[in-house]
């Protein structure tokens, strides 16, 4: 088996069972299936990332993922963490709202309802991991782009972008991206 589709398995596997995690807890209180996919890939893309020294004031600080513009998402987001760690942190979820301080977060997901512009402004250079679902929010500052092709959900990404802010993402991540841009000027 190639590699490419090897790693494509194991990131739908694992996609798989957050998405079975998540839907153990109770049917009420479901977001629709898009929102449960996108944070079930917010968490998995935290686990392909490797982050710079100084990214976390220690090192079992906790890996905050702040969710912008999209309460579904935090909260399932939070319902898919839940209890959950990458490597020695905690995970926590904070629901943002426009102008909020980003201090203290890792993962940033900036939805539809939130102001992208001035959130990408304020993320800097920080070595964040930046999510988004705009279009042309790669070639303004995204790593990781959420887009609806071929009737799924599916992700783009910036390796530019994810340089700029000194993270490296896992190749395994790459060779599964729908759309992988290596070098739009900024």
């Amino acid at each position: 088996m190639n590699m490419r589709l090897r790693a494509g398995l194991i990131l739908l596997l694992g996609l798989l069972l957050s998405l079975a995690a998540a839907a153990s807890h109770g049917a009420d209180t479901e977001a629709p299936l898009e929102k449960r996919v996108k944070a079930a890939f917010i968490y998995k893309f935290a686990t392909y990332v490797d982050w710079p020294a100084g990214a976390f004031a220690a090192a079992d600080s906790p890996l905050v993922f702040g969710v912008l513009g999209d309460r579904a998402i935090a909260e399932e987001l939070g319902r898919a963490t839940n209890g959950r760690r990458i490597e020695t942190h905690s995970l926590h979820v904070r629901e943002l709202h426009d102008g909020d301080d980003l201090d203290g977060v890792n993962v940033l997901f900036v939805g539809a309802g939130g102001a992208l512009a001035p959130a990408l402004s304020a993320t800097g250079a920080r070595p964040m991991l930046v999510v988004t679902e705009a279009d042309s929010a790669l070639s303004s500052g995204s790593v990781i782009n959420f887009i609806i092709a071929e009737g799924r959900v599916r992700f783009e990404i910036s390796a530019a972008g994810a340089e700029r802010r000194g993270l490296k993402l896992s190749s395994r991540l790459l060779a599964v991206a729908y759309n992988l841009r290596s070098g739009e000027a900024r």
